[in-house]
């Protein structure tokens, strides 16, 4: 099944098409390759809208091998060990190593036929030692397949992506002081919180705990290059070392990243509580919020254990405790369930 390579996203999903490979080495594509074809009046499959033959193969898609380099005396002194145990070793070209050495993980690509036709590989991206968090996040995301370079017209719509200005239908919760808590090291900041006692007589001892998370949907539209990438990516996949992130960076890290003090459409959910942890109601809204600070996990809890710094302490009674307070009420509930 193939897919045309230039689609305008405005014309919407672009099209299934069953292919008919020929007997020719020249009109049989394998996976990823580009070719031309002709459309047909045969009739398509229930998966496909079009049926075409192939009149030639265009472009063989090239995938980098993944393996460990090898030393060895002898007339070919180096060569990769695959990962991929299917996979055949392949002699380097010692010429192109890359600066690798023996027992790096390697990728390489096959450049040309040595001595009896035998493949030779040049190294594309030394990873280092097999040991290394690199390591294993490139053997990872090669044994299990996972997509981590995007397609050239995903990034392009991103970048063309821009910030959300107006209200429009929103409401207006930027007077809200939601704040976002997440690891020291954290690049996007998803998701915001904030709690506040329940003013309602009837529920004694109660909260309303709001949770926010940025308004993807205001940037990726059904059916676009970006949507479909992220369909295909499912989630973002985090390693020691890295975040194969299901959107690209302008978009994860960016425009839907809830930054200090900046305007980011959001959904939210507002929640109360009982004070014996049981949900009373909800209601989900479509918002405009700008998150009040931006903490990091150790440095909220330290505020809470008396030691506050200038970020936290401003907002340790007004924001922080009611947080606390609302959390020991969700964990009553749990224990009694």
């Amino acid at each position: 099944i193939a897919t045309p390579v230039d689609w305008d996203d405005e014309a919407g999903t672009p099209p299934k098409i069953l292919v008919l490979t020929g007997k020719t080495k020249a009109t049989q594509p394998g996976l990823g390759d580009r070719a031309l074809v002709r459309l047909t009046e045969a009739e398509s499959g229930p998966e496909t809208e079009h049926v075409a033959r192939v009149i030639r193969v265009l472009e063989k898609r090239q995938g980098a091998i993944l393996g460990i380099l090898r030393k060895r005396d002898g007339t070919r002194p180096h060569y990769l060990e695959p990962i991929d145990r299917k996979q055949r070793e392949l002699d380097i070209d010692p010429r192109d190593l890359k600066d690798s050495e023996d027992g790096d993980l390697v990728s390489v690509q096959v450049t040309r036929s040595g001595r009896y036709g035998h493949p030779v590989a040049s190294v594309v991206e030394r990873f280092g030692s097999m040991n290394s968090e690199k390591a294993v996040s490139e053997i990872a995301l090669q044994s299990h397949g996972i997509p981590h370079v995007f397609p050239a017209a995903v990034e392009a719509q991103a970048e063309s992506a821009k910030p959300v200005e107006k209200l429009g239908k929103r409401e207006d919760w930027r007077q809200v002081p939601l704040i976002t808590i997440d690891p020291a090291d954290a690049k996007d900041h998803d998701d915001a919180v904030h709690a506040e006692p329940d003013p309602d007589e009837k529920n004694p001892g109660g909260f309303i705990a709001t949770v926010a998370i940025a308004d993807v949907s205001a940037y990726v539209r059904s059916g676009s290059a970006l949507d479909r990438e992220a369909l295909k990516r499912g989630n973002s996949v985090y390693f020691p070392d890295r975040v194969v992130p299901m959107l690209p960076e302008r978009i994860s890290n960016d425009l839907c990243s809830l930054k200090e003090k900046v305007d980011r459409p959001a959904l939210a959910v507002r929640m109360t509580f009982s004070a014996d942890g049981r949900k009373i109601r909800h209601s989900f809204h479509r918002v405009m919020m700008r998150s009040w600070a931006k903490l990091a996990y150790v440095q909220a809890q330290a505020a809470i254990d008396g030691k506050p710094d200038e970020t936290t302490g401003p907002i340790l009674d007004t924001v922080l405790r009611p947080l606390w307070d609302a959390y020991a009420v969700l964990k009553r509930g749990r224990t009694a369930r």
